[in-house]
């Protein structure tokens, strides 16, 4: 008789590198809250007075191209060589993507917008070349998980998102592919992604996680239903969606591959506090355009997601530090 044990992040050996290099979620997660504070304390210092004018294009941009692009390098570098038993990625790859999420970031504040989407491109083509070595290049010692084919069509989708956007309308067709897109992301994740129970592991990251994965489908659905409120609408899937599920894996991937697993299975005060604070941010974001002080609710919401980021910060930042 076989038994099987259950696989976890440390059934996987570490490749031999340097630390920053084998561990690379050491970096791009902080990096990651860093590029966050750039993107959304701009909406607190416009609120506050200290900045006179505001940019949407400039907000965005960083928070989907930086900040969340940042979260997902440190969890791909970290994962695929330990998946494939390959090598962990060079010095020169960490410093190139260092160096992109950074130059996006700087080149979006300079409103040089084709430099940061060239960025930004170059970044997907460095990850899709890291990813196809260690898939298909002859020191894999493993296959990867089945998911893992999603990177390249996740790449393809990245590098399609460089290019400047279609106009769009509020017509009956634009509602109706936006209520299909909630309904097929409901499907996948609840049919695919088990999403349809909780979680049976203990854990309170975990339960975020899968309150996560419901509100994508629910800003995309709203979108659909309320077309005029199509932006406060899609940050329920932004905020909720995007940002609670990155923090959230963010600390499984720092907590279990850091033997933390006791404080992954409870209830950390920071990590419950986090999750307070973004579900009020979105919830801020969402009533702005409902009310007569718009710019003070974007102040709002970007003071509560700031001090939840800031409290994960906090309580993550010197465990990422130290040594096993």
């Amino acid at each position: 008789m076989v038994l099987r044990v259950p696989e976890s992040e440390r059934s996987f050996a570490a490749p031999v590198a340097p630390r920053w290099r084998a561990e690379p979620f050491r970096l791009f997660f902080p990096l990651a809250v860093l590029l966050g504070w750039v993107g959304i304390g701009h909406w607190l210092l416009y609120g506050v007075g200290v900045l006179a004018t505001y940019s949407c294009l400039f907000h965005g941009l960083v928070q989907m191209q930086a900040f969340m692009m940042a979260f997902a390098l440190g969890f791909l570098l970290t994962a695929l060589p330990r998946r494939t038993r390959s090598d962990a990625p060079s010095a020169v790859e960490m410093s190139l993507a260092l160096a992109c999420l950074v130059a996006i970031t700087g080149a979006a504040a300079a409103e040089r917008w084709a430099l940061a989407e060239v960025g930004y491109a170059a970044l997907f083509l460095g990850l899709l070349r890291f990813a196809i070595r260690r898939f298909l290049g002859a020191g894999a010692g493993r296959r990867p998980p089945a998911a893992f084919v999603l990177i390249p069509i996740g790449v393809a989708h990245g590098l399609a998102d460089a290019a400047p956007p279609a106009d769009l309308d509020a017509s009956a067709r634009e509602r109706m592919k936006a209520l299909v897109r909630a309904t097929v992301v409901a499907l996948g994740l609840a049919l695919g992604g088990g999403a349809w129970k909780r979680p049976a592991k203990p854990g309170f990251h975990r339960k975020l996680v899968w309150l996560s994965a419901w509100l994508m489908p629910l800003g995309l659905a709203v979108a659909g239903l309320w077309p005029d409120y199509r932006v406060p609408a899609l940050h329920v899937l932004f905020i909720g969606g995007f940002g609670l599920m990155a923090f959230g894996v963010a600390t499984h991937v720092a907590l279990s591959h850091l033997g933390l697993d006791a404080l992954a299975a409870g209830r950390p005060p920071a990590i419950v506090v986090l999750g307070v604070m973004l579900v009020l941010a979105m919830l801020a974001r969402f009533a702005a355009d409902l009310s007569h002080t718009y710019f003070d609710h974007l102040a709002w919401a970007a003071a509560l997601w700031l001090t939840g980021s800031a409290v994960w910060l906090v309580f993550l930042a010197p465990k990422l530090l130290r040594s096993r």
